[in-house]
């Protein structure tokens, strides 16, 4: 199916791509489906630490999250029954999709999930979205399709998966639930290390979509002690979940992501999916 694809206003987006739409689970508001009504800026903290590791077991430190709101729309449903993890691998990204600064390092179309294809859990938020993203691992697809990039000079990476399952837009709910609780929160945790996490403006896309940026700054800055920086877009359509992040490390600082490329990007892998599906 396909959606609409504007820069929208709000930080949060659930919006119905065709005829008769519903859209429910605006934030702010408990939506008709159950969305806790949890304010922006309530949260306090769920170690980050844990889902930046996951991407950075190949080249850095970053913040791997998903998160999307939630709508229903009646009447849509273009995209194939069930896709096959394989189906869903044919719409990624390929490095052609990027600039030549970057190279492929992992390309996987997944059965069952494994090692090599990490998911969000509880922490990939901030500590006060332990409840509210207790079940977010549980209610991901098991199998799918994902590829990873490397920028060649080793200072960023890419990551995207995708699946599809019955729990799409319950996991929607969920992830939506913990990202509000923790919108423009900061924190630190035991070991010192200072976390960042803000729901941003993006690519309103699909039948939901949200954009959230990350910051880790470890105590002391020194060796593998890097600052870290996270940029996370979550796309749903129909029962497809699309996840595309970047991640950036440094020292004592890091490089910020160019936004007008990072909202064209997104635009594309979810287009490129569609098309596919």
């Amino acid at each position: 199916m396909k959606g609409d694809s504007d820069v929208f206003d709000t930080p949060f987006s659930a919006v119905g791509t065709c005829t008769n739409a519903v859209v429910i689970g605006v934030v702010g508001e408990k939506s008709e489906r159950g969305t806790p009504n949890v304010d922006k800026g309530q949260m306090t903290a769920a170690s980050v630490v844990p889902v930046m590791l996951t991407l950075a077991m190949r080249m850095s430190r970053t913040i791997m999250s998903v998160l999307t709101a939630t709508a229903i729309a009646s009447g849509c449903g273009t995209t194939s029954a069930n896709p096959t993890p394989a189906e869903i691998g044919e719409g990624l990204l390929t490095v052609t999709d990027l600039d030549t600064d970057w190279r492929e390092t992992q390309r996987d179309a997944f059965d069952e999930r494994g090692v090599e294809n990490p998911v969000l859990d509880v922490g990939s938020f901030c500590p006060d979205a332990a409840v509210d993203g207790a079940d977010i691992e549980d209610l991901a697809g098991r199998s799918g399709a994902d590829v990873e990039f490397q920028k060649k000079d080793g200072s960023a990476a890419i990551r995207l998966q995708a699946w599809s399952n019955a729990d799409a837009v319950m996991f929607d709910d969920t992830v939506a639930a913990a990202a509000i609780a923790c919108d423009g929160e900061s924190w630190t945790d035991e070991f010192g290390t200072a976390g960042t996490f803000a729901v941003v403006d993006g690519p309103e896309l699909g039948d939901s979509s949200v954009h959230w940026a990350t910051t880790l700054i470890p105590s002391g800055n020194k060796g593998d002690k890097a600052t870290s920086a996270g940029r996370t877009s979550v796309v749903r359509f129909d029962d497809v979940v699309m996840v595309l992040q970047w991640g950036a490390f440094g020292g004592e600082s890091v490089a910020e992501v160019d936004e007008t490329w990072w909202s064209e990007l997104v635009g594309e892998a979810y287009e490129k999916l569609d098309d596919a599906l």
